[in-house]
This record gives structure tokens, sequence and C-alpha cells, in this order.
């Protein structure tokens, strides 16, 4: 009993503690020296300045321009791309892809297995051929089919929509190459989508 009455007094006793005051976050504006160290510390990424922004609405906008880029590249190029399905679009992309290849530019391509596996295989085989380097993110393998535990490591996919030109202009956004992302986004068929075209080092910096 004295067991007991003990417990009781002590956690009423912790009920009382004094509880210690939250002091407010001082206010920071973006013209404050700590505004850009501040922003760096809680997002765990660095800021990079002198860049330029583009806003691109749709397929209209994105694809042209993804296409001049590519056909304008120098050294490189650098694609990562989930949703990666036949149709022109695709065999568009490929063509430009395969040409800048065979003109000497680097050309590495990441597709995810998942997301291009409606492709053709004439598609993927064309750019391969021409020299590019295409690689497959996490392929279904022996052991998810044996361990089917393990099968549900196929759903971790890779959902990167990235292109690099020359690590100086970059495009990313929510498209897919795919004809369902062309035109204006205003008909039922199609998606609306807002994508961005970047200029600056923060394009050298996307595959980071």
């Amino acid at each position: 009993m004295k067991v007991r009455v003990y417990w009781l007094i002590l956690l009423l006793l912790m009920g009382c503690a004094k509880v210690r005051a939250i002091s407010d976050v001082p206010e920071i504006t973006p013209g404050d020296a700590s505004f850009f160290p501040t922003l760096e510390a809680l997002t765990d990424a660095p800021i990079v300045g002198g860049n330029k922004i583009a806003v691109l609405h749709n397929g209209d906008a994105t694809f042209p321009a993804m296409l001049r880029e590519i056909k304008n590249a120098k050294s490189s190029i650098t694609f990562a791309q989930y949703l990666f399905k036949g149709g022109s679009l695709a065999r568009e992309f490929a063509l430009s892809f395969a040409e800048r290849c065979q003109a000497g530019i680097k050309v590495y391509i990441l597709l995810d297995s998942h997301g291009s596996s409606e492709a053709p295989e004439e598609i993927p085989a064309m750019m391969s051929k021409a020299g590019c380097q295409l690689q497959y993110f996490r392929r279904i393998r022996a052991p998810q089919v044996v361990l089917p535990w393990k099968l549900v490591q196929y759903n971790y996919r890779n959902h990167r929509r990235i292109l690099v030109i020359d690590g100086r202009i970059g495009f990313t956004g929510g498209y897919g190459i795919s004809d369902a992302w062309m035109g204006d986004g205003r008909t039922p068929d199609h998606w609306r989508d807002t994508n961005v075209r970047s200029g600056g080092q923060i394009s050298a910096s996307r595959f980071h």
C-alpha cells in the first residue's frame, strides 16, 4: 500500500513540473545575411546562384525546347527518365540521341525498367546501336522471383525526369516521354504539366 501511495505522489509531482518556455524563432527575411545559410541548413541542399529559369507549360513548349538543345549539344547529354513509352515522341527522342552519339557526343541514358516497359524493343536498340550508354534502373532479378518477399523491391522506382546538356542546360518537371504529353494539355487524352528549363550551375548539379 505504501508503495502505491509513493508512486501516486511521484506522479503528481511530475505533473507539476515546470515546463521550459519555448522561445520564438526570430523571423528571417530574404534580405538577411543569415537567410541562405539557414535555408541550406534546413534543406540540406546548397544554394547555387547565377542561374536562369524558364517555366514551360505542357508538351508544346517543353519537347521542342528539349529536342533543340539535344541537337545543339557539344560535349555531353545526360538523360534520366521514368516514363518512356512507344509512339512518335519516344521515337523522335531516340533518333535525336542516336544522331548525337554518331556525331561523337557522349550520351548517358538511364531509363526506369518499369516506366519504359511498354517501349518497343527497336527504340532502345536504336540508341544502344548508335553508341549511347543506356542502362535500366532496377530490372527484375531471379532472386525476386524465387524469394517473393524480395519482389516488393521492384516497386522502388526511379521517378526522375531530368535532361542535362553539356552540364549547363537542364530540364525537369512532370513530363513523360509519351504521346499523351504532346500538345497543349487541352484535351482529355493529353496531360497538362508544368516543367522547367534551367541554365547555369544548377544544371550541372542535377545528377550529383
